[in-house]
């Protein structure tokens, strides 16, 4: 079980993501954890709302001790735009510079618009493709209904 889950990570996300502490391991990052993979981009005017709602949502999930981790997979078109996105996000994400990565994952879970939100369990396995209407129909913020689907 152990060595096929960090398989499937490191197969979904390569090697490394990015941190605001720098490069991390993904398998030590992701183990035993489910997952946000977060499809956005700085100045589209969807997800510009939408992505504080869900670092909102994040902070009280990990204050609560669940294991979650969110990978932010950048649309955006440049560096720049990358960086000021994702110093907004406290969670981790596919490095910049992994244009293949990104387009593997875009096309894998078949990603039309953004934003989206795919939630995956430890395994990797999807629990919901609509992540982003289930943080919006928690008004409240209380991500009660975690793991939102059945790991």
């Amino acid at each position: 079980y152990y060595i096929t889950n960090n398989l499937r990570m490191n197969n979904l996300f390569g090697p490394k993501l990015t941190s605001h502490e720098g490069e991390v391991d993904t398998v030590t990052a992701l183990k035993d954890k489910v997952v946000g993979l977060y499809f956005s981009a700085y100045l589209h005017p969807h997800c510009r709302p939408f992505t504080p709602k869900l670092a909102e949502t994040y902070k009280i999930l990990i204050e609560q001790g669940k294991n979650f981790e969110i990978v932010f997979v950048s649309h955006d078109r440049d560096d720049s735009c990358f960086n000021g996105d994702f110093n907004s996000m406290p969670w981790k994400a596919v490095p910049f510079d992994e244009s293949e990565l990104k387009e593997s994952l875009i096309t894998k879970f078949e990603i039309s618009g953004i934003p989206t939100l795919i939630i995956l369990d430890p395994s990797g396995a999807i629990i919901t493709k609509d992540g982003v209407t289930l943080i919006k129909e928690d008004p409240e913020e209380t991500a009660e209904n975690y793991p939102w689907g059945s790991v």
